[in-house]
């Protein structure tokens, strides 16, 4: 558990170190709504237990800059690098011995048509990058997801508050030919409600269907608590644990974030 102590003490400092803004126009805008983009820095650190014996964890960068295309179109950009500590067996950690190493990079692009209804919507594309410097820290495959995201906002809840649907196809192709082939859909119902003092309660399971393996199916409980914590900055904790899990993916997570919205 020692790296664990070592990651969340580097993740404090770094959170600690960054002081985001606000902007008078988007004082109830936390930064969960992905028809809303704010330009923001994610710091996250999150623990894995992938089984009783076999542990993860996981330091993020994640980075989203908004960018108005014209006629109220928008789109935002996103990098994301994750760091990783774990035990995980594979052929460059046979002995199962604690190693550490950068995992697959992430990018993505979303556009945003303008809405002046109680819905939107957006589109774009993920590509991941296989640069994972170790075959258990990420999938060896280069991947792209198609997204789609609708969102409704309900009069009758707090304003912020929001319902939806996301939906993304990964699909792998190229890398390491003796990795396993990806083509896996995945749901995610969205329900955030926002909570007095600038706060938020989310509600945000990813299922997943695997065409390659069997059809197997996962479908995680996955709960969040956030709220601000400073000028510009948004705090949130989060929970995952498997409620139907055919694909072995993991015993349960938490996650700890700290968002800087610029």
């Amino acid at each position: 558990m020692r790296f664990l102590v070592k990651a969340f003490v580097a993740f404090c400092v770094c959170a600690t170190g960054i002081t985001g803004v606000y902007g008078s126009d988007n004082e109830d805008n936390l930064g969960q709504d992905a028809t809303r983009p704010r330009s923001r820095l994610d710091l996250r650190v999150q623990y894995q237990q992938v089984e009783s014996d076999v542990e993860l964890v996981r330091l993020t960068a994640r980075i989203d800059q908004p960018i108005t295309i014209g006629n109220g179109w928008k789109l935002n950009t996103r990098v994301s690098q994750g760091f990783f500590f774990s035990d995980l067996p594979s052929s460059d950690n046979i002995d199962r011995e604690t190693e550490e190493g950068f995992g697959d990079l992430l990018t993505q692009a979303f556009f945003i048509p303008p809405s002046d209804s109680n819905v939107s919507f957006g589109f774009g594309l993920r590509a991941i990058f296989p640069t994972a410097t170790q075959d258990q820290l990420g999938s060896g495959k280069y991947s792209l997801v198609p997204i789609g995201v609708v969102l409704h906002f309900p009069t009758w809840l707090a304003s912020g508050s929001f319902i939806g649907v996301g939906v993304r196809n990964q699909v792998g192709f190229g890398g390491d030919k003796d990795r396993k082939d990806i083509n896996e859909l995945q749901i995610a119902p969205i329900v955030n409600i926002r909570l007095p003092r600038k706060s938020f309660v989310s509600f945000f399971p990813t299922i997943r269907r695997d065409w390659k393996n069997q059809n197997d199916v996962f479908v995680p409980f996955d709960l969040a608590f956030g709220r601000a914590i400073g000028r510009g900055k948004i705090g949130s904790l989060r929970l995952q644990v498997p409620l139907i899990d055919k694909q072995n993916r993991y015993d349960w997570t938490l996650e700890a974030r700290v968002t800087f919205l610029f």
